[in-house]
């Protein structure tokens, strides 16, 4: 009687080899989830940029309105320094929310710390975001101009958990002709 001496070395390859592919598999798929974080956290900055440039054009049509304006009417465009206001577009009517007791919101150190505040007073243009302007200096004698915050924040972000790539919170700065 012939015994038969079968070998094993082939099962083991494969084995090898399975293992080899599934780290390579969960490392591609690593790279791929980084890569798609990475794509939605641009497009969501791009958006808030998108907001922050929507409140520089609400400001510069205030500021145009008050420029058309013959002298002494109303001021439409708050030249007062340190204080934030939410802009407000309804149809073509531009406006900000002013006053204390409708939201005039006051610049400090802790601007982040007043997300909650910015929060109650967000428009309703922007139903996942706000949008603040904050005055931060104006020269009303001169060339007539105001340096201006624009904030945008997503309010669904509490920012308690997060990475180093999210994005909470979004300033942009600019400079409205008066």
């Amino acid at each position: 009687m012939k015994v038969k001496k079968l070998k094993a070395l082939g099962f083991i390859e494969i084995l090898i080899s399975l293992v080899v592919a599934g780290i390579v598999s969960a490392v591609f798929l690593t790279i791929a989830s980084k890569t798609m974080k990475s794509l939605i956290q641009t497009e969501r900055i791009e958006y808030m940029a998108r907001i922050a440039m929507d409140g520089v054009n609400i400001a510069q049509e205030i500021a145009n309105q008050e420029k058309a304006q013959l002298i002494g009417d109303e001021e439409l465009f708050p030249k007062q320094t340190g204080f934030c206001f939410v802009p407000f577009r309804e149809d073509s009517v531009y406006s900000f929310k002013q006053g204390e007791e409708e939201g005039m919101i006051t610049i400090s150190d802790e601007l982040p710390n007043k997300r909650e505040l910015f929060i109650e007073n967000a428009s309703d243009m922007y139903s996942d975001y706000f949008l603040v302007m904050c005055i931060e200096d104006t020269d009303v004698d001169g060339t007539s101009w105001a340096n201006v915050k624009f904030i945008v924040g997503d309010i669904k972000v509490a920012g308690e958990q997060t990475t180093d790539t999210d994005v909470r919170d979004f300033t942009y700065y600019a400079i409205i002709d008066l």
